[in-house]
C-alpha cells in the first residue's frame, strides 16, 4: 500500500491546443444535425472538458497541499489565469447543446438534467462578466492562503490551525478551552481581513449578478449550485421545519450532553464532547487505520473494493495536518482517467473515522459515476452530500476494529452531534440569504444579523465572555460562506436521507446497499428530489419530513 502524498503526476497543460481542439468540434458540432454524429461530438468534446478539469483537479491539489511552496503556487495561478476563457468556451458549448434541433433526441442518450443545468450555466456566466469572475477567484484564494499558512503558539509549539483538532476534542476541558481561545486569537487578529474579504466578495458577486441581468446574487448562487429543482421558497419551508421540530432536538441533545459532561452550563468548547471522558478514542496506529478503511472498503462490496485498491494501492490520499497545508478534507478525481484522491487533515480523533468515510463516499460516487462521461453527473453539486453522508452510515458495522468497546459510543456521538449541526446548517443558510439580499449591510450589521441567528437557532449556546465570538465573528471559520455560498445548507439537507438510508439498512442491508449503489451509478444526472424519489425516500421538502425523521433518530440514540 503506498503511502506517498505528494503525487508526482505530469501537471502540464497546453490551454491553446486544448482551446483550438475544442473550437474544432464545437464548430463540428453546429455542422450536423446526424444524431449519432452530435453524440460522438459531444462524448470527445466531454472528454477534452475531463483533460482540462482533470489537470486542474491535480494542479489544484498540489497547491493546496502547501502553499509555501512559491514554485506550484506559481504554476498554479498560471493554469487558473485561463479558466476564464475555459469558462467561455463550456457557455458555447451548452449554449450549442440548447439551440440544437436534435436536442430532443439527444436528451434521450445524456437525460435530461444536462440540459437542465446547460440552461442554468449559459445564464450565470458571459464573457462581460470575466473580470469580476477573476477578481471573485483571487479574493477567495486570499481567503484560503490566509487560512493556509496559519500558525497558532499552543503548548510551546507553533501549530497549523488544522493540528489544533486533538487539543480541541481533550477529555480535559482546561486543554480544551484553551485550544479553542489559541484558535479564536487567530481568527479575532485577523477579523478585519475576514470581514474585507466577505465584504469586497459580497460587492463583487453583487455586481455579477447585476450585468447578468438579476436582482441580486442568490438566483446565480443557486444556479452556481446546479439547483434546477430547489427554489428560495424550498429552503425557506425547510428553515420553518427546522424551527419547529429541529432547534428543540437539538436543545434537548445538548441536554443530555450536560447531563453526561457533569456541568452546570455547555460552553463552546464543549461543543462535540458527548462523554465526561472525552469522545471515543481510535484504538489502532496511523498504518493499522488506513489498512482498516483499506479492508471496510474492500469487504463493503465489490464496486468499493475495487474504488479501495485504485485509492490505495496507488497512493491517492493525503492525510496528515502539515505547516503550510490547506486545513479541512474534500474528494477529488485526477486527470482524464478520472482516478480518486481522498485529501484531509487526520488528528488521532474519534473524527478522523467520520472524515475519512465522509471523503471515500465522495470520491466513491465520482468513482462509480465516470462512465457517464459527463463532468456535469460526475460532480452532482446540490445532492453530492447524499453520498457522502450515507458512506458514513454503511461503514457502521466495522467500527470495532477502530474503536472496540467505545464503538457504541462513536455511534451515539456520530447520531447526535448530525442532529446538533441542524440548526447551524440553517443559521448558515438564512445568514447566506441575508448577505446578498442586503448586499449594502454594513460590516457592523452583518456581525449582529449573525449573531442574532446564533441565539435563535441555537440558544444553548455560551461563548463564555469570549468578546469575539459574542461580537459576531464566529462566521469567519466557516470557509462555504465565503467558498461556496448557499452548500452549507446540503449538508443538512443530505443528512435527512442518510438517515433514512440507515433505517432502512437496519432491516434490508442488502436493499439499503443497492438503493445507495444505484444512486451512486447515477450521480448528477439525478437532481437530490428525483434520488429520493427514485430511492423511496422522504424529500426533506416534503411537509412534516423532518419530524418522522426526528423520531428515528430519538428511536435510535436510546438503543
Amino acid at each position: 500500500m503506498k503511502t506517498n502524498y505528494y503525487l508526482e503526476t505530469e501537471s502540464h497543460f497546453d490551454f491553446d491546443v486544448f482551446q483550438k481542439q475544442f473550437e474544432e468540434k464545437l464548430k463540428e458540432f453546429k455542422a450536423t444535425d446526424n444524431v449519432f454524429t452530435l453524440n460522438r461530438i459531444l462524448e470527445e468534446m466531454n472528454e477534452l472538458r475531463f483533460e482540462y478539469e482533470g489537470a486542474q483537479n491535480l494542479i489544484t491539489l498540489r497547491y493546496v497541499q502547501d502553499f509555501n511552496d512559491r514554485e506550484t503556487s506559481s504554476a498554479y495561478q498560471e493554469f487558473m489565469s485561463r479558466d476564464t476563457s475555459y469558462q467561455n468556451l463550456v457557455t458555447w458549448y451548452y449554449q450549442d447543446r440548447l439551440l440544437c434541433p436534435q436536442k430532443e433526441k439527444l436528451e434521450k442518450n445524456a437525460g435530461k438534467q444536462v440540459f437542465r443545468l446547460a440552461g442554468l450555466k449559459v445564464n450565470s456566466y458571459r464573457k462581460e462578466i470575466e473580470r469580476k469572475v477573476d477578481l471573485e477567484v483571487k479574493l477567495m484564494e486570499e481567503y484560503s492562503t490566509l487560512l493556509g499558512t496559519a500558525e497558532v503558539e499552543f503548548q510551546g509549539e507553533h501549530l497549523p490551525l488544522s493540528a489544533l483538532g486533538k487539543y480541541m476534542a481533550s477529555p480535559d476541558r482546561m486543554i480544551r478551552k484553551q485550544a479553542w481561545e489559541a484558535r479564536t486569537e487567530f481568527f479575532e487578529e485577523n477579523g478585519g481581513k475576514f470581514d474585507d474579504i466577505l465584504d469586497d466578495l459580497i460587492a463583487v458577486r453583487n455586481e455579477i449578478s447585476l450585468k447578468l441581468g438579476r436582482k441580486n446574487f442568490i438566483e446565480v448562487g443557486y444556479e452556481r449550485m446546479n439547483r434546477t429543482d430547489i427554489t428560495p421558497f424550498d429552503l425557506e419551508n425547510y428553515r420553518i421545519q427546522i424551527r419547529k421540530y429541529g432547534v428543540g432536538f437539538a436543545s434537548s441533545l445538548r441536554e443530555r450532553q450536560k447531563s453526561s459532561l457533569g456541568v452546570e452550563r455547555l460552553k463552546y468548547y464543549d461543543d462535540k464532547i458527548m462523554f465526561k471522558e472525552g469522545p471515543p478514542s481510535i484504538k489502532v496506529s496511523e498504518k493499522q487505520f488506513r489498512e482498516g478503511m483499506h479492508n471496510l472498503l474492500r469487504d463493503l462490496s465489490e464496486e468499493t473494493k475495487t474504488f479501495s485498491n485504485a485509492l490505495f494501492e496507488e497512493g491517492h490520499y493525503d492525510f496528515y495536518p502539515r505547516k503550510g497545508k490547506k486545513g479541512g478534507g474534500y474528494a477529488t478525481y485526477l486527470g482524464k482517467e478520472r482516478k480518486p484522491f481522498i485529501f484531509a487533515n487526520l488528528t488521532g480523533t474519534s473524527n478522523d473515522v467520520r472524515v475519512f468515510t465522509h471523503e471515500a463516499g465522495h470520491a466513491f460516487q465520482f468513482f462509480m459515476s465516470s462512465s457517464l462521461n459527463c463532468p456535469e453527473y460526475i460532480i452532482p453539486v446540490d445532492s453530492a452530500e447524499i453520498f457522502s453522508f450515507a458512506m458514513e452510515r454503511f461503514a457502521w458495522p466495522w467500527l470495532d476494529q477502530f474503536f472496540k468497546e467505545d464503538t457504541w459510543k462513536y455511534k451515539y456521538s456520530h447520531t447526535a452531534e448530525a442532529f446538533m449541526y441542524m440548526p447551524l446548517a440553517n443559521a448558515v443558510d438564512e445568514f447566506e440569504h441575508f448577505l446578498y439580499e442586503k448586499p449594502q449591510a454594513t460590516i457592523r450589521e452583518r456581525r449582529e444579523e449573525w449573531r442574532k441567528l446564533e441565539k435563535s437557532y441555537m440558544p444553548e449556546l455560551d461563548y463564555d465572555g469570549n468578546k469575539y465570538l459574542e461580537d459576531g465573528g464566529s462566521f469567519h471559520s466557516i470557509a462555504h460562506i465565503f467558498f461556496s455560498p448557499f452548500y452549507f445548507i446540503d449538508y443538512d439537507l443530505a443528512h435527512t436521507v442518510a438517515v433514512q438510508l440507515l433505517k432502512m439498512a437496519q432491516k434490508e442491508p442488502a436493499a439499503a446497499w443497492e438503493s445507495y449503489l444505484e444512486m451512486c451509478k447515477a450521480g448528477g444526472s439525478r437532481t437530490l428530489k428525483e434520488h429520493c424519489q427514485a430511492a423511496g425516500l422522504i424529500s426533506p421538502f416534503e411537509k412534516e419530513a423532518i419530524a418522522g425523521i426526528i423520531e428515528f433518530a430519538e428511536e435510535l440514540l436510546k438503543s
